[in-house]
């Protein structure tokens, strides 16, 4: 069973999806409340993410609760006291589980797309900030961050360079980020946590007393 990782506070893992698609049904079950694929998910990554999904939230959960999706496409638990978010990425999902509602989780593959389309996220100061020796990754944790926050927010036509900002940090392999929103009137703030892999880069927030 490739459960990468798991942590519990907060409760969050990452899935490595190694299985076929008929191998992560097995590891289902057949009394499972995911036997069938949804019929809209007509390529296999898109069904092995689906289903790995739901194993990791199974495992994280000690059972297996209904993901339903609200009308903005936001994931929610069925009868139960957390909220959720989920992220995927080549050949990886993420999710996580909070008692907030501002709950959000991102993976982003490491790779020098991300170079392309720095200056349509990053405002000047974030730009700025920018470690040159780690370009890439640095700016790759900007995105995976504004990711999060725009989960958070759950609102449509927000600007990830206006709207969306990040106190400028220097590059790490993990810490913890102060995410700010200039969309809504409360003008939030809220702390993120990450990890630079091998593989990939993960953002995810922490628990809030909103």
């Amino acid at each position: 069973m490739p459960l990468l990782l798991k942590h519990k506070q907060p409760l969050t893992g990452i899935w490595k999806i190694e299985e076929s698609v008929d191998e992560l049904k097995t590891l289902l079950g057949e009394n499972s409340l995911y036997k069938t694929v949804p019929p809209m998910l007509k390529t296999e990554k898109r069904q092995k993410e689906w289903l790995a999904t739901r194993l990791l939230s199974r495992e994280l959960l000690g059972e297996e609760i209904i993901i339903e999706y609200a009308e903005n496409g936001r994931p929610e638990l069925k009868d139960s006291p957390f909220h959720i978010s989920i992220s995927h990425t080549t050949g990886y999902v993420a999710v996580l589980l909070l008692n907030s509602p501002f709950v959000g989780i991102d993976i982003e593959t490491r790779n020098n797309r991300i170079l392309k389309i720095q200056k349509k996220f990053l405002c000047e100061k974030e730009y700025k900030s920018i470690d040159a020796e780690h370009e890439a990754d640095h700016s790759l944790i900007y995105w995976s961050a504004k990711e999060v926050l725009f989960k958070m927010l759950g609102q449509e036509g927000v600007d990830f360079k206006q709207d969306l900002h990040i106190t400028p940090f220097s590059f790490k392999e993990s810490g913890i980020l102060i995410a700010n929103e200039t969309k809504t009137a409360e003008k939030q703030s809220f702390q993120l946590a990450f990890e630079v892999m091998p593989d990939y880069v993960w953002v995810w927030s922490l628990e809030s007393d909103d």
